[in-house]
């Protein structure tokens, strides 16, 4: 590539994550519990972060965001909406508490349709994209063990337990230099029952 045909800003390199949001009805739930985490444990980290589930991270040039913005909204155009539920906490021991997804084939099939993005999603060797293999939602990250430990003897056991409608992903945007995301991409899915009336004249005709 011959560098010297594009401008510096062209050439930046912007960080990029494709994200769930929960309904605002389980939004405000897990944000009540992650201001009581904050307040209780002296985690000032847990209230700053809202409630997301990560599906993919990726790093790319700013000239070819045009690109890959429409690659990710085509597949996305194909996708059904689906219900995601949260019951109960996990953990990465020792630095991260989590609000628990139990397994969900559909955010499996939603990652695997993106995965054939892989190629486009690197601007060089070094920089792969993430696919997340486990979802969750954050409670708080980047304990000190000593925080850790307190806080998993009262979640380890805890009750927590919500539901929505995933009906959109968000895809969000860091320039280099900025402290956070922000949102340059809704991206609608599919109606659940919109395809139904197309089985049904399959099934008749």
């Amino acid at each position: 590539m011959n560098t010297s045909l594009f401008s510096p800003s062209a050439l930046q390199v912007n960080e990029y994550l494709l994200v769930i949001s929960p309904s605002e009805e389980l939004s405000s739930k897990v944000m009540q519990v992650k201001e009581k985490f904050a307040a209780d444990f002296d985690c000032e980290t847990a209230r700053q972060s809202y409630p997301n589930i990560s599906l993919l991270n990726f790093m790319q040039h700013q000239m070819n965001e045009e690109r890959i913005l429409h690659r990710i909204k085509t597949i996305s155009e194909t996708q059904l909406s689906f219900k995601v539920a949260l019951n109960g906490f996990g953990s990465f021991p020792a630095h991260t508490i989590y609000f628990n997804i139990p397994a969900n084939n559909n955010i499996e099939e939603l990652v695997s349709a993106f995965m054939q993005l892989q190629r486009w999603l690197r601007p060089d060797n070094e920089h792969k994209p993430h696919f997340t293999n486990r979802p969750y939602i954050t409670l708080a990250r980047k304990l000190l063990p000593g925080q850790y430990e307190k806080a998993w003897k009262v979640f380890k056991d805890a009750a927590f337990s919500g539901s929505f409608i995933v009906e959109e992903l968000l895809l969000l945007k860091k320039k280099q230099g900025d402290k956070h995301y922000q949102v340059i991409l809704k991206l609608p899915l599919l109606p659940a029952m919109e395809k139904i009336p197309y089985l049904f004249q399959q099934t008749l005709f």
